[in-house]
């Protein structure tokens, strides 16, 4: 609605009647005129009769610019007002006529506030804010989103004045159109310094120009567009630091527009307003800093071959182009960060719908082994179950012994394959809080816990001392290392004259602790390295245990932020290699 007319009486009113009842009950605009005197410009209520109730006391109660306090006290000071609940004592307080009071009563005003208008440092007008029969209070949050819809109406209000006093001159108001036309049609920034730098040079008759750009937190312009300059001068200016003493940088800096009439007119020596690669010899300077919520985003700057005078409609076209191009270069950096962000959010949606698709196949292969490798011992306990019940009838005491001996295994296996599946299971769903853990003490306990393992294959164990800290849980930590030791145990386990685990760690480039646990054993051929994380993998078809643990390292990792992997060169032991990334601590 601010950026559809020049009529700003007409555009504030509608911008009332915008505003209730979505941010209050009734909204009143009030804004400084030519001659310096408080008019107002909108009243709006969803109530027309209680619009003419207002109207009439307006009419018996003027305005009064001495009045302490509340709107005029944010004309004064050009800071907001607010008051988050209106009692019956401030009312009869600030109100003294009986009459009025009365009115104020029946209306049940409840909340306040005031904003001020302010372009160019000046305040220009005040929107007035009111709570009434909805009983609601205005909180801070409010007064924020007010002074933003403030700021806002005062460009719109300083535009339209702008653009009034311009309209002396008919080419300069056919040409502020033309921006205007040609600036609604800009989507990037680089479109919106076409075509201001286009308008500028023809408008003002100027010889060059530049469009640079300044970013929250930079310390240089950056060139975006130039008309006008040789290369070698258009090289030079790709960037110019804020603290430069050039009119561009001077503009930017202090926010303030900088007109040059001659190189006389700049004191000190500057290479923009001298002779420039031979050919641009520039004389006088125009430059305009592109302000959008109090922020410099850029700068247009426009030199002249021959001194030149501004005048005051010079002055004030420049001011209007520069203000809807700082508009349109916010919209476009909008509008480029939408996209980057609809992107990222496309790109996210494709990895997490490849992800949902390993993932289903995934299930749909553990499904299907897990219902194998069930079924296996099922059948054999069936199988042998039926022989039990024969060899019993006939007496066979050795048989039925064998039998019960092979029942119990299948048994034994079947529990280590729930137990296993139960434990991948709860990976990530065990509720426990990651926190600080010493990986030396976890190491000792897992080692602790499978010392029967290690003494029955005869494995030495070396752990380098001081090893970091990491960020995981307990639980989760431990199952990682005493699955990592299990395995090495089992392999290196397989040479007992000189069976050997040995455990390190160091810290990686993205600030990760990796966790390395190898062994001497047969190690495994490179083609396997990822397969030996799949679920019941197993290479050896006569290794004990369900092979799931492997898969359930790389599920904890992953969990963690991590990674687990098998390293295939440049490993101390002959054998299997195998690598956790946890977050370091």
């Amino acid at each position: 609605m601010l950026s559809s007319s020049l009529d700003y009486q007409a555009t504030l009113s509608a911008v009332a009647n915008l505003v209730v009842p979505q941010l209050a009950d009734w909204c009143v605009i009030q804004v400084i005129n030519e001659a310096g005197q408080v008019r107002q410009v909108a009243l709006a209520h969803a109530d027309p009769r209680k619009l003419e109730v207002v109207k009439r006391m307006q009419e018996r109660f003027p305005y009064d610019p001495n009045a302490a306090g509340g709107v005029q006290q944010v004309f004064n000071t050009g800071e907001p007002f607010i008051v988050p609940e209106i009692t019956d004592a401030m009312l009869e307080q600030g109100v003294k006529d009986p009459e009025l009071l009365a009115v104020m009563r029946d209306l049940r005003v409840h909340s306040f506030m005031a904003v001020p208008m302010v372009a160019r440092e000046r305040v220009l007008g005040v929107i007035s804010f009111w709570w009434a029969e909805s009983g609601r209070q205005y909180t801070s949050d409010d007064l924020t989103f007010a002074q933003d819809l403030a700021v806002r109406s005062a460009l719109a209000i300083d535009n339209a004045r702008l653009y009034r006093e311009a309209r002396q001159s008919a080419e300069y108001s056919t040409r502020l159109q033309a921006v205007t036309a040609g600036l609604s049609r800009s989507v990037t920034e680089l479109d919106a310094a076409e075509v201001i730098l286009e308008q500028g040079l023809a408008a003002f008759g100027a010889q060059a120009g530049l469009l640079a750009t300044l970013r929250p937190g930079d310390t240089r312009l950056t060139l975006l567009r130039s008309r006008g300059y040789d290369p070698g001068v258009e090289d030079r200016w790709r960037e110019i630091p804020l603290d430069a003493d050039v009119p561009s940088a001077i503009a930017a800096r202090l926010n303030k527009a900088v007109f040059v009439t001659s190189r006389e007119d700049h004191a000190s020596p500057d290479p923009m307003l001298g002779p420039t690669a031979g050919r641009v010899d520039a004389q006088a300077v125009m430059a305009l800093p592109l302000t959008s919520d109090h922020q410099v985003v850029g700068v247009v700057a426009l030199t002249f071959d021959d001194s030149r005078e501004f005048t005051p409609a010079d002055q004030n076209l420049a001011l209007a182009m520069a203000r809807q191009c700082a508009q349109v270069l916010a919209r476009a950096r909008l509008f480029a960060e939408v996209q980057r962000l609809n992107a990222n959010l496309e790109r996210r949606v494709e990895e997490r719908t490849r992800e949902l698709q390993l993932r289903n196949a995934e299930q749909e292969t553990f499904v299907y082994t897990v219902s194998h490798d069930l079924r296996a011992p099922l059948l054999s306990l069936e199988g042998m179950g039926s022989l039990l019940r024969e060899a019993v009838q006939d007496g066979d005491a050795e048989e039925s012994t064998f039998l019960l001996s092979r029942i119990s295994a299948n048994v034994t296996r079947m529990g280590v394959l729930i137990s296993d599946l139960l434990a991948l299971s709860r990976v990530g769903r065990s509720g426990e809080l990651e926190e600080t853990q010493d990986l030396n003490e976890a190491v000792l306990a897992a080692t602790l816990e499978l010392e029967s393992l290690l003494r029955e294959r005869n494995v030495r164990v070396e752990c380098d001392p001081d090893l970091p800290r990491v960020k995981a849980g307990r639980t989760e930590l431990g199952q990682v290392i005493s699955n990592l030791l299990t395995n090495a145990a089992k392999y290196a386990g397989s040479r007992p004259d000189s069976a050997l685990v040995r455990i390190s760690a160091a810290l990686t480039p993205e600030g990760r602790v990796a966790l390395q646990v190898s062994d001497n054993g047969p190690g495994i051929a490179p083609e396997h390295a990822e397969r030996v994380f799949g679920l019941f993998q197993k290479l050896d078809a006569h290794a004990t245990g369900s092979g799931i643990g492997l898969a359930i390292v790389r599920r904890i990792a992953e969990r963690l932020g991590g990674r687990a992997y098998l390293r295939i060169q440049g490993n101390d032991l002959p054998g299997a290699n195998f690598v956790v990334e946890i977050p370091s601590a």
